[in-house]
């Protein structure tokens, strides 16, 4: 069976593209905001991994992080951030938050597949 990949991705063609890029791999499900990943989390779905926007609607990648993180439940659940904006500084309050891996807009598709791939192996051990 497939890893489940929650993507929270706001922007039409860029979740055509994670799409597909990752379909071959992965299940993916996508949530064009944080609430809205929120509550599907909340009706029972747990992903192996979370790739999230940062830039998003109504909250930020970060601000869906915390919720998370302050779950309790699903705190366990590795997440990759991505952005075009990211300076030292970000980097570091994602890290702070949780996050396991930050990757710049655009990125390398075999290289995010890897990295999803690595960081789903080290949950799971």
């Amino acid at each position: 069976m497939k890893p489940v990949i929650l993507v929270i991705e706001d922007d039409q063609a860029l979740c055509w593209l994670i799409e597909k890029v990752l379909s071959n791999d992965f299940n993916v499900t996508i949530k064009r905001e944080g609430v809205t990943a929120m509550e599907w989390l909340l009706e029972g779905n747990i992903p192996d991994l979370i790739l999230c926007d940062f830039v998003l609607p109504k909250i930020t990648g970060l601000d869906f992080l915390q919720n998370l993180t302050n779950s309790g439940v699903f705190k366990e659940i590795p997440v990759i951030m991505y952005t075009s904006h990211a300076d030292e500084q970000l980097r570091q309050k994602c890290f702070e938050a949780g996050v396991l891996e930050v990757i710049e807009k655009p990125f390398d598709p075999p290289q995010l597949i890897e990295t999803i791939n690595d960081l789903i192996k080290t949950a799971k051990t």
